[in-house]
């Protein structure tokens, strides 16, 4: 068998500023080169408005200079928060889910957050495994395309302590924020439009997932009055 021919994947080369690493490269080495404290090289990264624009400018110059990158799992687990904001998608094929997912990356890698997205597939058992990771993550915010039903998996978000945003339904109890709409209402609204069109016979035709039977379930309120 011939093996493939490699692709031409262009290769940038490093600028001056950005030189290889040559180790482990930790504050106390940016702190050592720009003449501050370890303290102040944290601060600097952490809360810069606490800190001088001329020692801003020399730790900026010693980091570029050592390639030093900053350890966000370990700022994380000093602080209690990280700068990365995770978003479990329910179904990753659904193109009104991945609209809105990428209209938040936007918003969010402007304000300088990392977006990481997860899917559930609308099953119990992942959400409630992508639940127990968070504690390890230490994520500033978390964002579910759907609203979350077992209370333990709502307990243990409510333990992290961070900002949780449930989207696309209206559950009369939301853990923390929640931007959806009624999904009742709006089949009533459908099925009460087809009734004044004079329709008495209505069927609905979609596609269900393995994992989406609960939502289907869900969905099936008594028909409206006046297709009763």
């Amino acid at each position: 068998m011939t093996p493939p021919r490699p692709d031409a994947v262009l290769r940038i080369p490093r600028t001056a500023q950005s030189p290889a690493p040559s180790g482990k490269v930790g504050l106390k080495d940016v702190a050592k080169l720009a003449g501050v404290a370890p303290i102040t090289v944290s601060r600097a990264l952490s809360d810069p408005a606490k800190v001088s624009a001329d020692k801003r400018g020399r730790i900026e110059a010693a980091m570029k200079a050592t390639g030093y990158q900053r350890d966000a799992m370990a700022s994380a687990l000093r602080s209690g928060r990280s700068r990365i904001v995770v978003a479990y998608q329910s179904n990753m094929l659904s193109s009104e889910f991945s609209r809105a997912l990428r209209a938040c990356a936007g918003v969010l890698e402007t304000a300088g957050y990392q977006f990481l997205i997860g899917q559930t597939g609308y099953s119990y058992e992942r959400e409630a495994a992508a639940i127990q990771s968070l504690s390890q993550l230490r994520p500033a915010a978390v964002l579910f395309t759907g609203v979350i039903e077992m209370e333990d998996n709502r307990d243990r978000l409510r333990a992290l302590g961070v900002p949780i945003l449930e989207t696309w339904a209206w559950p009369p109890d939301p853990i923390d924020m929640l931007v959806g709409f009624s999904n009742t209402d709006a089949g009533r609204m459908a099925a009460e439009h087809l009734a004044r069109q004079g329709h008495r016979r209505v069927a609905v035709i979609g596609t269900v997932q393995p994992g989406a039977v609960r939502c289907v379930t869900r969905a099936l309120p008594a028909p409206a009055p006046s297709l009763a």
